[in-house]
């Protein structure tokens, strides 16, 4: 059947989806909604896929994926992978010395953390660039600092000048204080930061079985 163009009411067709969109790099707050186990694509390894959304903010409800390689050929593949995973349970209130469960993984899922967002651009041109989860942090802490900038130049104090010494007659002691602090030399310190709130532990989940 042949369908003419002004047969299409576009009111009626809902806008693009854009919740799979690359988000700028930055700090979001995130949790997990879907964890899967799968096999890699040779057969030959398995890797946690994990769907992240945005909590609030301007990007609420966008995602995320990331990929945890937890059995594969290269050892320093998995290693980063376990490191990272480790990194995200502590994030949660957790000890880090957990075993690695699927019902761990999914024990996280709706779980609040502060995630460092970085985007990794495709080399092939084929694909559209990616988000990658940088850093994990607690939700309730302090902001995960940005990188260090260079410091100013610091600049030399104009050197003290003192008046000529007269030999002639008695030395009269001067009055009031000898020496007075100058401007640079005034230390002050600045404000205790706050601690961040204690986060709810993470179960272990013991009677499953490791991957």
């Amino acid at each position: 059947m042949t369908v003419f163009i002004d047969d299409v009411e576009l009111g009626n067709l809902a806008d693009v989806d854009d919740s799979f969109a690359t988000l700028p790099a930055g700090e979001y707050i995130l949790q997990s909604i879907a964890t899967e186990l799968k096999d890699t694509k040779d057969g030959t390894g398995k890797f946690i896929s994990v769907q992240y959304e945005v909590v609030s903010g301007e990007y609420a409800g966008r995602k995320i994926f990331e990929s945890f390689n937890i059995q594969n050929n290269k050892q320093q593949t998995v290693d980063i992978a376990m490191k990272q995973i480790k990194q995200w349970v502590k994030a949660l209130g957790g000890t880090g010395d957990e075993r690695l469960t699927m019902a761990l993984m999914r024990g996280m899922e709706g779980k609040e953390f502060r995630a460092y967002v970085v985007v990794k651009p495709d080399k092939t041109g084929r694909y559209n660039d990616q988000n990658h989860i940088n850093k994990f942090s607690p939700a309730s802490g302090v902001p995960i600092p940005r990188p260090a900038t260079a410091p100013a130049a610091k600049t030399s104090p104009p050197p003290r000048t003192t008046a000529p010494v007269n030999n002639v007659g008695p030395k009269v002691p001067a009055k009031g204080p000898t020496s007075a602090a100058l401007p640079w030399e005034i230390k002050t310190m600045g404000p205790i930061p706050p601690q961040a709130a204690p986060q709810s532990q993470v179960p272990a989940h013991h009677d499953d079985v490791p991957f």
